[in-house]
């Protein structure tokens, strides 16, 4: 095609969708067609305003020009009279700043009046608003203007712990005939708050309160997606009596210290309670949960009841064995992720799982030894955290047992043994290889035998010198994406560049963030590699290389 813009705007736009925000600023500034096409409704809805400020003085019009504009909004409000954290600052202190603070805007109108206006005053065509703000500034703020912002979906209200010593004043509802999407994050100290929202489907709660009980009871026969963090296990009783016909997302978190105080202890259960929660959720389909206490009060419930259950996400538990054992007997479950959890064994009996059926596993900071048998022989999809320093038996394991394998994501935190990728030929499927952390060395390299079917390569906070970069990509002859992610190349020359990219078949790759790409001289007079030389024939994905020239 001699033109791209001979193409019509509906193929440009759908062009457009596959670029990220730096490279949609970069192509508006190509032509006033693209600008045009990428100043639209529908590119500006992806965009979020970010404001972070102490709104002393009111916006300037051409700030307010830029807000009316926006779908999208975050206000972070920084408060006049913040309780400082010197020992010194006493409450005369702060009540002499309060008197100071008084004085100041007698005339003039306060931030929390701007920032009110700012929402209210303008006729904002707002989606969605973020607020990460004191409660009782955010009360002033929005009062009962919310409704205001008629095309709000999605609000989400972060306040701050401390602020100004005021009167208790009541009860505050907050009214919204069209939210959608509900996130509020409380302080310890739990403020008197309701909301009315009837189209509410998600809703996320951080610190888990009354007044956040009675919005779950209120709304949970609508909910498709619920997310909450207990502050203590009286919490979870009183959440697991609710019904939810239509939920198909559940996250239950619990407090570090909530964990370590009932890591231990066996409370009696109500077996016919937790089996009338499980099944009041007939269409969940994804279960995460957080805390050594919260599996053991729902696990043999899932087992019997979840039959949609497909995705279980377990983070900071110790496992019993037979309670993980349980998980096994879920029929559709297809992704399964075990993060930073440690698996408590009777005997030196090493783990297993037997579920064919899974797909995606992540088995992330995990100190125990697990056995890649042919219980897991369908796994498309590994995540895997490597501690040990006989690594290979596992990665020998994984090759040997996983035929299915199509895309692995190893994140290492001790050196790669040598004759780890030995038999990775094994992996027949297996089109996407990513290292983490630290990289094979260039014996392991040499271990590696060729892999046909690898496509895409990647390489996240890695280092590595120039014989093991030009290593790395001889083993796949139709690799033809080949991406560094904040990695450091050490004695990289200008040769070794141009060798790896006349290597890498890359037609579909792309490049990234090139700005980031570094050459130093200090040590050399070798010339650096320009943009244009580094991808005359392809491109080679980098995102903050830094490489040194010696």
């Amino acid at each position: 095609m001699s033109n791209i813009n001979i193409l019509p705007i509906e193929v440009l736009t759908r062009v457009f969708d596959y670029l990220d925000l730096y490279e949609r600023k970069c192509a508006s500034a190509t032509c006033k067609r693209w600008n045009s096409i990428l100043h639209c409704a529908r590119f500006q809805r992806q965009c979020r305003l970010a404001l972070t400020h102490i709104f002393h003085d009111e916006l300037t019009q051409l700030e307010k020009a830029v807000v009316k504009k926006c779908y999208h909004l975050r206000v972070v409000h920084y408060d006049d009279c913040e309780d400082s954290d010197d020992e010194d600052y006493d409450e005369d202190t702060q009540r002499e700043s309060e008197k100071l603070f008084s004085i100041k805007y007698l005339f003039q109108k306060t931030p929390v009046q701007n920032l009110s206006d700012l929402l209210f005053g303008l006729g904002l065509n707002l989606e969605s608003l973020i607020l990460e703000v004191r409660y009782e500034n955010c009360r002033e703020i929005i009062g009962d203007c919310l409704g205001d912002i008629k095309n709000l979906k999605e609000l989400v209200l972060l306040f701050k712990s401390g602020g100004n010593r005021t009167p208790e004043l009541g009860l505050w509802k907050i009214r919204h005939d069209k939210i959608e999407s509900l996130k509020v994050e409380m302080p310890s100290d739990s403020k008197p708050l309701s909301f009315i929202v009837p189209s509410v489907t998600s809703l996320e709660l951080v610190n888990h309160c009354r007044w956040s009980s009675d919005t779950v009871n209120l709304y949970s026969r609508q909910l498709l997606c619920l997310k909450v963090r207990l502050r203590n296990i009286a919490e979870l009783d009183i959440l697991m009596p609710r019904i939810f016909p239509n939920l198909t997302n559940l996250e239950v978190r619990n407090p570090f210290e909530m964990s370590e105080q009932f890591a231990s202890i066996r409370v009696p259960l109500d077996e016919e309670e937790e089996q009338r929660f499980i099944m009041g959720m007939p269409r969940l389909k994804r279960l995460l949960l957080e805390g050594k206490f919260t599996l053991l009060r729902m696990v043999t419930s899932l087992a019997r009841c979840a039959n949609t259950l497909e995705e279980l996400v377990l983070e900071d538990q110790q496992i019993e064995y037979e309670l993980l054992k349980t998980v096994e007997k879920l029929p559709k479950l297809k992704s399964l992720t075990i993060s930073e959890c440690k698996v408590l064994m009777v005997s030196d009996m090493l783990p297993t799982l037997q579920m064919p059926q899974l797909e995606h596993f992540k088995l992330l900071s995990y100190k125990s030894d697990i056995i890649f048998d042919k219980g897991l022989s369908a796994v498309k999809s590994l995540e895997l955290t490597l501690w040990a320093d006989k690594n290979y038996k596992i990665l020998h394991k994984v090759c040997e047992n996983l035929p299915c394998l199509e895309r692995l994501k190893l994140l290492l935190y001790v050196k790669l043994s040598n004759t780890a990728l030995r038999h990775v030929d094994k992996l027949e499927k297996l089109k996407s290889l990513e290292f983490r952390h630290a990289g094979p060395s260039l014996l392991a390299w040499k271990h590696c035998p060729v892999l046909v079917p690898l496509q895409k390569l990647a390489f996240r906070d890695c280092t590595m010198d120039q014989p093991t970069l030009l290593s790395t990509i001889k083993p796949f002859p139709a690799l033809c994406e080949l991406y560094f992610d904040k990695c450091i190349i050490l004695y990289c020359s200008v040769t070794a560049r141009h060798a790896v990219h006349d290597y890498v078949n890359a037609d579909d790759v792309r490049l990234e963030r090139s700005q980031d790409i570094i050459t130093s001289n200090a040590f050399s007079k070798t010339t650096p590699v320009a943009v244009d030389d580094f991808n005359s024939k392809g491109k080679i994905i980098s995102n903050g290389i830094y490489s040194i020239a010696v």
